[in-house]
């Protein structure tokens, strides 16, 4: 039986675009004998209250690939001003019933803003001009070096491995810059599971 982990890395989670009154959020898996109900729970901050619903996925149908999706009313995107994420409850199971035994799994999303349009970025639909540090060491980094960068918009440029500081950076409400030069594309998929914070890759 695959763990927590196994069944992460089977399945693509992601969403599409994000707008003020909507946000498509999807599970895909390569493997079309997968039944995958579940639902999406949220939004969630430590900066704020929020006021929170539930979203049920639906099959998209016959495909290549086992798709379900859930649409988000009113969505909340991940900002530095309110780093909120929604949370994930997918139940994994086999149309058989024998192949693949139920399982749980939970996970997290941040729906992002932040995307390329031509050579340039853009975040809530204006140019943003990506600004970033590669820290020495973040473990006596306190509250108001988080504040520092979360003010001035500054990013910061983490190695994969370092799933403490991508925690921090997500509730901090700082965004995060990986280099794809070092990062394999197994490790993108995963922080972007696990990490709700709005990515982009930095090509040097």
């Amino acid at each position: 039986m695959a763990n927590h982990t196994e069944l992460l890395d089977s399945l693509r989670i992601f969403h599409g675009s994000v707008s003020t009154t909507e946000a498509i959020v999807y599970v895909e898996s390569s493997n079309r004998d997968i039944v995958i109900d579940g639902q999406v729970h949220g939004p969630f901050s430590k900066r704020a209250d929020t006021l929170t619903a539930t979203s049920v996925f639906q099959d998209c149908g016959d495909g290549p690939t086992r798709l379900v999706a859930a649409r988000i009313v009113d969505p909340c995107a991940w900002t530095p001003s309110l780093p909120a994420h929604y949370e994930l409850t997918l139940e994994l199971h086999s149309r058989s019933g024998s192949e693949i035994p139920s399982q749980r799994v939970t996970t997290k999303i941040g729906l992002r803003s932040l995307g390329p349009r031509g050579r340039d970025l853009f975040w809530d639909s204006r140019r943003f001009v990506l600004r970033a540090i590669e820290p020495d060491g973040l473990t006596a980094w306190g509250p108001s070096d988080w504040d520092g960068l979360r003010q001035t918009a500054t990013c910061l440029i983490l190695p994969t491995h370092a799933a403490d500081a991508f925690d921090r950076a997500s509730e901090a409400g700082v965004p995060v810059v990986v280099d794809t030069r070092v990062a394999k594309e197994h490790d993108i998929r995963a922080l972007q599971r696990l990490h709700p914070v709005s990515y982009t890759h930095l090509t040097l």
